[in-house]
């Protein structure tokens, strides 16, 4: 969230290509990136041995955490109140929400994840977060009740798990 918030994420994913390395969104190609959450991976792999095409990704990888780190850092100094209203807004939400899309549910858990690594949500594991992505995904959500569920009630059930899971 920090690249996006500053408004370096597009110089960064076209870097990242220049190089050979496809950034999209989660669900793969020609998806957005819903909640600051991407896939990294490389184009060229005819005979690169595996190890090599790993180490390098994990070495861009530890790069473009860097460069969130750094990202954060330069919100926090710059825009606290900003940073501070994004988060307040998406705890809010999650609190007192009734209906809560998909993609709206994502990206207010990003901006929580973004109040944690800054100390400013402290009671919530970034484990957490994590699982919670999972747990209100369509799929999960209609797992959970044992059958298929109209749109309307999938949001109605995750703005529930989504109270349920962060009042503490």
């Amino acid at each position: 969230p920090g690249l996006r918030m500053i408004g370096e994420i597009e110089a960064v994913t076209k870097g990242l290509n220049r190089i050979g390395i496809e950034v999209r969104g989660l669900r793969g190609e020609g998806t957005e990136a819903a909640g600051d959450l991407f896939q990294v991976s490389n184009r060229p792999t005819l005979g690169i041995p595996e190890q090599d095409v790993l180490q390098g990704l994990a070495e861009i990888v530890r790069e473009l955490a860097m460069h969130e780190r750094n990202a954060r850092a330069r919100l926090w100094e710059r825009r606290r109140a900003f940073v501070l209203d994004t988060v307040g807004r998406a705890y809010g939400i999650i609190l007192h929400g009734h209906v809560v899309a998909s993609r709206e549910a994502v990206e207010l858990l990003s901006a929580i994840r973004l109040g944690r690594s800054l100390g400013l949500v402290r009671h919530v594991e970034a484990a957490q977060l994590t699982d919670l992505m999972l747990k209100i995904q369509p799929g999960h959500l209609q797992k959970r009740v044992g059958r298929d569920l109209e749109a309307d009630e999938r949001d109605q059930m995750r703005a529930q798990v989504l109270r349920d899971e962060l009042r503490g």
